[in-house]
């Protein structure tokens, strides 16, 4: 029985203008995961602001930490 290959089609995603607007749609868009594990497509070199949003989520992880509101407020 003789095996075939089928090579994977190469591409290019490239942006080719900053948007401000859009790189919240941008980084959404070109995230990496498995359904249990996602990395959000931010530039390395970005922080958490207004526009971008980089992180690392897990399925199920969620933080436990409560809190109070309006403690001891009639």
């Amino acid at each position: 029985m003789a095996h075939s290959t089928v090579a994977a089609p190469q591409f290019t995603l490239a942006y080719e203008s900053f948007e401000p607007a859009e790189e919240g749609l941008r980084e959404a868009l070109t995230s990496t995961g498995n359904g249990y594990f996602c990395t959000r497509g931010t530039a390395e070199w970005q922080d958490a602001d207004d526009v971008h949003y980089p992180g690392t989520y897990a399925h199920g992880g969620y933080n436990r930490e409560t809190t109070i509101m309006a403690a001891g407020r009639s």
